[in-house]
């Protein structure tokens, strides 16, 4: 499967041809989602702080998403959200040093 990086449209390769890598829906180039690691570079308590970090990276041209986390703990009978932010690996550590200096 294909995903469109411009509308995140759904592709299956099934519809794609040999000749044709580009989204039917937007025309945008598409990647394979397992050509394209991401990792995280963060992980943050809260979701607007997550946004804020994420809307930065997105600005300074580097592509990130924010994955959220929900864990159980049985003991406290309590759930835990923690929100992580992840980029391109090739990106990884300009995006951390950039987060660092927000951070700071």
């Amino acid at each position: 499967m294909y995903v469109c990086p411009k509308c995140a449209s759904a592709v299956d390769s099934d519809r794609l041809h040999a000749h044709r890598e580009t989204c039917p829906d937007c025309g945008a180039l598409l990647r394979s989602d397992t050509q394209r690691q991401w990792i995280d570079v963060a992980r943050v308590n809260n979701l607007a702080e997550a946004g804020f970090l994420t809307d930065e990276l997105l600005g300074m041209g580097i592509d990130a998403r924010i994955h959220q986390l929900q864990e159980f703990s049985a003991l406290s009978n309590h759930w835990t959200t923690l929100y992580m932010i992840r980029v391109p690996a090739r990106k990884a550590r300009e995006a951390a040093a950039r987060i660092r200096q927000h951070l700071a």
